[in-house]
C-alpha cells in the first residue's frame, strides 16, 4: 500500500496546470504505462482529476480538479515542512 500511496501522491504533485498526457505521467513516476493508467482511474473515480481530449481528438489529457489541487497544495504544504526539519 506505501508503493500505490507514494505512487498517486507522485501522480498528483506530477500535474502542472496544463494538461498532461498518461505516457509523460507514468515516466515522472517511474512506473508502467498499464500501472500508471490504474492509478489515474482510481484519481478519476475520486474526482481529483478529470479526462479531457486534445484539440484534434486523438489524445487523452489529464488535468487536475477543483479538489485535486487543493490536495496538491495541502501535500505541497507537507513536503514543505518536512523540508525544514
Amino acid at each position: 500500500m506505501k508503493i500505490i500511496g507514494r505512487k498517486i501522491i507522485g501522480l498528483i504533485l506530477g500535474m502542472s496546470g496544463r494538461p498532461i498526457n498518461c505516457l509523460n505521467l507514468t515516466q515522472k513516476i517511474d512506473s508502467t504505462y498499464s500501472h500508471g493508467l490504474k492509478l489515474i482511474n482510481i484519481l478519476k473515480e475520486k474526482k481529483v482529476i478529470k479526462q479531457i481530449y486534445s484539440k484534434n481528438k486523438t489524445e487523452r489529457l489529464f488535468v487536475l480538479t477543483d479538489k485535486g489541487k487543493k490536495i496538491k497544495l495541502l501535500l505541497l504544504e507537507i513536503r514543505g515542512l518536512e523540508d525544514k526539519k
